[in-house]
Formats: C-alpha cells, sequence, structure tokens
C-alpha cells in the first residue's frame, strides 16, 4: 500500500479567538453567545497564543510473576501560557486599541472560544463550525515596549490559568 501525502490546513491567518464572559454551558457555546463577545483575533501576537497539555505519564507496579512494565497516562494539565496582546496605552475608552485591555479585567473567569482553520478576518462565525472552549481566570498583566526595535508596539503580557476541562471540537449551534 503506497502512502498518500494529504495537505495540511495553513494556520497563519486561520486561528479566531473571541472572549466571552458567560455560557449557559461550559461545555458548550451557541452563536448568540460567541457574537455577544469580544474578537480578540487581531489583538493577540502571534507568540502570545500557546496552547499545550503536559499528561504525566509513569508505569505498572512491579509483580513478581513478571519482567515487564507498562507504561500509564496520569493526570494531564492544560495550559495557555502568558497570553499577549496589542494595545494602545494612551487611547480613549472604548476605542479599537482598548478593545482587549478593557475585556480581559485580571481576576474575570471566563472562556476563551478557539476556531482554527478558516480565516480569522473574512470568516465569521457560522453555526456548526468546530471550537474549542478554554474555560479560564485571567491574572495580572502588565504592558511594555521594546524601545530598541523600531518595529515594536506595546504589548500586554498577561497571565491566563486554564479553570477546567477544554472542551474540543465542539460544533457551535444556531
Amino acid at each position: 500500500m503506497v502512502a498518500v501525502l494529504t495537505s495540511g490546513v495553513k494556520a497563519q491567518g486561520n486561528l479566531k479567538i473571541n472572549w466571552v464572559t458567560t455560557l449557559a454551558s461550559s461545555t458548550a457555546v451557541t452563536l448568540t453567545e460567541i457574537n455577544a463577545g469580544v474578537d480578540l483575533s487581531c489583538y493577540i501576537m502571534a507568540d502570545g497564543w500557546a496552547p499545550s497539555i503536559d499528561q504525566a505519564r509513569g508505569t505498572t507496579p512491579a509483580r513478581l510473576c513478571t519482567t515487564t512494565q507498562f507504561e500509564q497516562f496520569g493526570n494531564s494539565v492544560y495550559s495557555l501560557g502568558d497570553l499577549r496582546y496589542s494595545w494602545g496605552p494612551q487611547s480613549a475608552a472604548a476605542s479599537d486599541p482598548l478593545e482587549a485591555w478593557e475585556a480581559l479585567v485580571p481576576g474575570t473567569n471566563g472562556y476563551f472560544i478557539e476556531r482554527q482553520g478558516l480565516n480569522a478576518v473574512s470568516d465569521s462565525w457560522t453555526a456548526g463550525e468546530f471550537v474549542n472552549i478554554w474555560p479560564v481566570t485571567l491574572g495580572n498583566r502588565l504592558s511594555a515596549g521594546d524601545t530598541t526595535d523600531e518595529f515594536a508596539e506595546f504589548v500586554v503580557t498577561q497571565g491566563v490559568i486554564v479553570t477546567n476541562t477544554v472542551t474540543q471540537k465542539f460544533a457551535i449551534t444556531s
């Protein structure tokens, strides 16, 4: 049998993130709930969204009757690392450069709704699309800018902790 090389889906430009503070269910999301949130896709820096999972591994206890031990999976820890997003330090309240800053208040519990594989700018949210739901609590934040880089922007770095199981590949309902 000959292996067939399939083409993948490009990630760059095809990741959309919305922030919502309430969901009727922590494992489901409706189009109405997503549209009531804040689209963070064009605020979050390319290195500022870094989902990961770390799952413990161990081995079964040794038995008298065998010389073989087997691996087992243990607890999992989901993580997003630190969120990094652009903002305008001197911008007026409720203006575009402050939208992410005003929405991502430290200490707030909420959900990041992550859609992969469709254009983040031109493709609106649609019922039936698959998303990942990240239940989180937002930590403190700090604004900084690299004054040695002529192309750098002011960026907020903000801690995020995942507070429950991540719901993966859930279809948006209408």
